[in-house]
């Protein structure tokens, strides 16, 4: 009777080759679940508080809180300059500590630069947005609060691209 073959048991997990490539593979898998559920909070946050808006809010105040956010996305990614994207980019380039440190520090200190003083001038003209927008002064508050959080955006992004160059997303 002509021999059986075993059955191969798959790839020789004892292979350092091998050994990494899974290490790499269980890292990316992970950091992809951790980011992803970090980007699904906020759509999934607005998806249950949709009824509450709807509840308190006017369709037409629902739609001037759309406005408002809509602003403040758009001036974050304008006054961001996607300096988040090259922290991500060259922070990689660099092994030492030191050189890292100076390029996280020379993209938040260029962003405070800029977000700073940008936040001042639309904080002044909150008026002139809400005249322009709503044709009236009664939202400059608003404006003025959105606006105000333009900084804190801009660092939190500084941040979360720091994890992320750092493969630290639980952090």
């Amino acid at each position: 009777t002509p021999k059986r073959s075993q059955p191969q048991a798959g790839p020789d997990t004892r292979d350092p080759e091998h050994r990494e490539v899974l290490r790499h593979l269980s890292r990316l898998s992970k950091q992809s679940l951790i980011y992803g559920l970090g980007t699904m909070v906020y759509p999934v946050a607005n998806f249950f508080l949709t009824p509450i808006y709807a509840h308190y809010l006017d369709p037409s105040d629902y739609g001037r809180l759309s406005l408002l956010m809509l602003t403040q996305l758009i001036i974050i990614l304008i006054a961001g300059l996607s300096l988040t994207t090259a922290l991500l980019r060259f922070y990689g380039h660099y092994e030492e500590k030191k050189d890292r440190a100076e390029v996280v520090g020379t993209t938040a200190i260029f962003l405070a630069i800029v977000a700073i003083p940008l936040t001042a001038v639309l904080m002044a003209t909150s008026g002139v947005f809400s005249r322009m927008l709503f044709k009236s002064q009664d939202y400059a508050y608003p404006f003025l609060l959105t606006f105000v959080a333009i900084p804190f955006d801009i660092g939190i992004n500084v941040a979360m691209s720091l994890f992320r160059a750092r493969e630290e997303p639980k952090q």
